[in-house]
């Protein structure tokens, strides 16, 4: 398992990325919602003394319900079967790309300022997408306790390991956890100086993290079976 998790470190990196992306995207330009940290939006519920709360505990919860829903159906979708191959990352991913796609048309069509309904569809889109994307990632991490949407439970793990000594996935665990902060950053600089263009961020980070993924698995499987 630590094989594979070395081998899909960058597929993780630039799906943290995206998560980042997404979220500045959605806080800064959509409201102040997040679609990717499921967390903060359950705490805007409950902040009843913030400006416009009824406008964003609405969108808080269907941020949430839509995150849910992208989950539920991944997960549902993900099942093993008699008979069948555990089924890959790669369809979600898919999905996830061309969601972020429908997203990054939109917002240009809307001259990167949507209007209120436009706003709840990206909202909604983008919390489906990364509710997606997070089932994506639980298959290719495994069990090392990494997700690329919402970090404090790979911080946990970090922490938990440094604490008994031990450094299964430590590098990965950071390399994540830096990623998400750095697409935050890179998407809400483009959000600042080239607006049209800050959907486009997300869109190539799950598009990049397909490639590499496919790119890593051809060489392994090219790879002699006493190198595997």
């Amino acid at each position: 398992m630590r094989r594979n998790l070395r081998h899909n470190r960058p597929v993780l990196v630039l799906l943290a990325i995206t998560s980042g992306a997404v979220d500045a995207i959605a806080f800064l330009g959509l409201g102040g919602i997040f679609t990717a940290n499921m967390t903060g939006n359950l705490v805007l519920l409950g902040l009843v003394g913030r400006p416009d709360y009824q406008r964003s505990a609405i969108h808080a919860a269907a941020a949430c319900a839509a995150f849910a829903l992208g989950l539920y159906l991944s997960f549902r979708n993900g099942r093993p079967q008699p008979g069948k191959p555990e089924p890959g990352p790669y369809p979600l991913l898919v999905l996830v790309a061309l969601m972020q796609s429908a997203i990054w048309v939109t917002w240009m069509l809307e001259s990167a300022t949507p209007n209120e309904m436009t706003q709840t569809i990206i909202l909604i889109t983008s919390a489906i997408s990364m509710g997606v994307q997070t089932a994506a990632s639980r298959r290719i991490a495994g069990h090392s306790g990494i997700t690329t949407t919402f970090v404090t439970g790979t911080l946990t793990s970090l922490i938990e390991d440094a604490a008994n000594s031990r450094h299964h996935a430590t590098v990965a665990r950071i390399f994540v956890i830096g990623a998400l902060s750095m697409g935050a950053l890179l998407c809400s600089l483009l959000l600042a100086y080239a607006p049209m263009f800050a959907p486009a961020l997300p869109v190539l980070g799950v598009v990049a993290a397909i490639a590499v993924s496919l790119q890593r698995g051809s060489a392994a499987a090219e790879l002699p079976s006493e190198q595997k």
